[in-house]
This record gives structure tokens, sequence and C-alpha cells, in this order.
């Protein structure tokens, strides 16, 4: 790996639309949810990374278990898959690899501005 200098400057990428591809996918749980951190690596410059935490089971259901089994099933039918095959969360490691597009916007949290997905999409030659 090519050193860098060091810098505490704070970068990332600008609101709008990535071309990515999901570079790992992570799940955990707790008592009383499952959740996934899904990793997208835009192809931006310079790189950059976004990771999307999305809930997918929890003891009171509600928008965000929806939100997280939909982004989750939306990825899966961009890879051509059928989110009907999925049985275990160990089954969500067929999704890295795959190439989306994704939707950045950037929010302000504790000060600083942060990108975050809004929306994810099939990649452009799949339009």
């Amino acid at each position: 790996m090519k050193k860098r200098p060091f810098s505490l400057d704070i970068v990332g990428p600008s609101a709008g639309e990535y071309s990515a591809s999901v570079v790992e996918v992570r799940t955990g749980e707790r008592a009383d949810r499952l959740f996934a951190v899904i990793t997208f690596a835009l192809d931006s410059d310079p790189p950059f990374s976004v990771a999307d935490f999305v809930l997918l089971d929890a003891e009171r259901q509600g928008t965000d278990t929806n939100r997280g089994r939909a982004r989750i099933g939306q990825l899966i039918r961009i890879t051509g898959g059928d989110p009907k095959s999925i049985s275990s969360p160990d089954d969500l490691q067929l999704l890295v690899g795959a190439r989306v597009r994704v939707v950045i916007r950037v929010r302000e949290r504790d000060g600083i501005e942060v990108p975050e997905i809004t929306s994810i999409l099939p990649p452009a030659e799949e339009r």
C-alpha cells in the first residue's frame, strides 16, 4: 500500500449518484434485534466507502425493519436473485461483489457532514 501523508482533514463524497460495489456484509444479533451493515465502495476519486445499517428483525417490528428488509430484497433482486431464497443471515454474503448505483445525501450529525445512502439502483449498464 502506498504511504500517504497523514491528515485529520475530513473528506467524503458530495451528494449525488455513484457507481459502487458491495465489499462487505456483516450481520449482528442482539437479544432483541438482528441487523446488517452493508459496506459500499464508491467508484470515486479519492476512493470512499459508505456503510448502510439495516435492521432485519426486532422484538418490536416497525418502519425500520420494513426498510431493512426492503433494502436487502432490493439488493438481491439487483443481483438477479430471489429474496425468498434467503433463509439465513449467512445467505446475505451473496451480495458481496454486487455492482449498483447509490444515491448519496450529506447530512450533518454532531457538526460533521456525513454521507448516507438514500437509495440503491441497478448499475447503469442495466438501465
